[in-house]
């Protein structure tokens, strides 16, 4: 059983949430509590989206080819989206200490 996308291209998807954590915090030193929030929750949605839309080709080709049910593949989306939020939240906790 092989996937449809490279390893290379999967390695390449790691770094994603270091440019909307990184911006989070410049925004919260330059500007704040609110722009580090208004930045981390645009970030966080933008890399749901981005998630989703990269994730949703390969997903659904797989279940196709096996006739899984998209339902449950949907849920699997909606839950990826969804822990973008807390995901970047922690990588921008600064260490106390």
């Amino acid at each position: 059983m092989s996937v449809g996308v490279p390893w290379s291209e999967l390695l390449a998807y790691v770094g994603y949430p270091f440019v909307p954590v990184c911006a989070a915090v410049v925004a919260k030193q330059l500007g704040g509590r609110a722009a580090y929030y208004a930045v981390w929750g645009y970030g966080s949605l933008c890399m749901g989206v981005f998630l989703v839309r990269t994730m949703k080709r390969v997903i659904f080709q797989e279940a196709r080819q096996y006739a899984h049910d998209m339902k449950l593949t949907n849920y699997l989306l909606l839950a990826l989206a969804g822990f973008q939020f807390p995901w970047a939240w922690w990588l921008a906790l600064a260490p106390k200490g």
